[in-house]
This record gives structure tokens, C-alpha cells and sequence, in this order.
């Protein structure tokens, strides 16, 4: 059983300016799970567990629903939480800009694997890079307020292809290993 999903993945040198952004206190570190600058990217779609024989018909699926999706750039924005930045679980950077492609990129994700049995998500998409998982819900307003983040958020990061990755589950936190690259149009 191999546990799949899809994003686009950030350079290199996004991901190391991302991986900085963490509260000056320790307090607040050790309650939380900081996401290695290695596995930062936007999930598009989370599969789940899948047969073996699953990612060649994924593969094709996605090729076929995204041959004719222009590449696109995003800039990264603003710090945020799931559910709030307030009450945060999840710690995140959404979209500056290119959130309405990156969106429109994800439906026809969407669409293109239902016929494969994956079920439409419930939630409203919402592009983001997560940056770390909180043990408990944490007011993270005071750590949003006080990062300097000029360069990630100035980079504009070209969007060629989709990435199939598979997700393994160790004591040390989750590897991703990229499976397929399926370029856009």
C-alpha cells in the first residue's frame, strides 16, 4: 500500500527561506512540529493510501487532465492558520498571487481522478505551503507579526507540472519521494 498524493513543489531556495521562519522562543518550538525544508510544497490533492498498481492509472489520469493547463508563476503571501491564526493546529504561508490558477489547477486535479474512485474533497481548496504542525491550538499572531519574510514572498515560482509524490510514515517524521513529474501545457 503506498500512501500518494499530489502537489507542486518550491525551489530549493524557497524552501531554506521558509524553514527559517520559527518563533524566537523555545517555548513555543517544542509544542510544535516544524515541516523539513525538504518536504515544503502545495498539496493539491492527498490521495491516501493506494494499491501498487494505482500510480501508472494516476499518472495517465493527470496527464490527461492537464495537457491543456497553461504553466503559471504564484508569489508566496501572508502567514496563516487552520483553522486560525488565532487557534492555530496548522501553521502556514498562503498565495500572493497565482492562488486563482493554482486553484483552477487543483479542480481539474480534481476532476480528472474521480473516474480512478478518489472522491471529491469536502473542503474548499486553499493553496498553502504548511510550515508546521502544532501539538495544540496556538495564538500564532505574534509570529506572523514578527517575521521578515521579504524574499520568499518576492520570488515569483514558475508552476511547469504537477508532482506525484509518495509519503512514508517513519518515527522521524514523513518522507516524500517524488514518483512522477506531469508537465503542464
Amino acid at each position: 500500500m503506498l500512501r500518494l498524493f499530489i502537489g507542486a513543489e518550491l525551489p530549493p531556495d524557497c524552501r531554506k527561506e521558509l524553514a527559517l521562519i520559527k518563533p524566537k522562543s523555545d517555548k513555543k518550538a517544542a509544542k510544535t512540529k516544524w515541516v523539513a525544508a525538504e518536504n515544503m510544497h502545495i498539496t493539491i490533492k492527498f490521495l491516501g493510501g493506494c494499491d501498487d498498481d494505482v500510480p501508472d492509472k494516476i499518472i495517465s489520469a493527470l496527464a490527461d487532465a492537464v495537457s491543456n493547463f497553461e504553466s503559471f508563476c504564484f508569489r508566496l503571501g501572508e502567514l496563516g492558520g487552520f483553522p486560525s491564526l488565532k487557534k492555530a493546529n496548522i501553521f502556514w504561508m498562503g498565495l500572493a498571487e497565482g492562488s486563482e490558477e493554482m486553484s483552477d489547477l487543483a479542480a481539474l486535479v480534481e476532476k480528472g481522478l474521480m473516474p480512478l474512485g478518489f472522491e471529491k474533497e469536502r473542503r474548499q481548496f486553499h493553496p498553502h505551503v504548511t510550515l508546521a504542525r502544532l501539538k495544540r491550538p496556538q495564538d500564532l499572531q505574534e509570529i506572523a507579526l514578527n517575521q521578515e519574510l521579504d524574499k520568499p514572498r518576492g520570488n515569483l515560482i514558475k508552476v511547469e507540472y504537477v508532482t506525484l509524490y509518495k509519503s512514508t510514515l517513519t518515527p522521524n517524521g514523513a518522507i516524500y519521494d517524488v514518483l512522477e513529474r506531469v508537465p503542464l501545457k
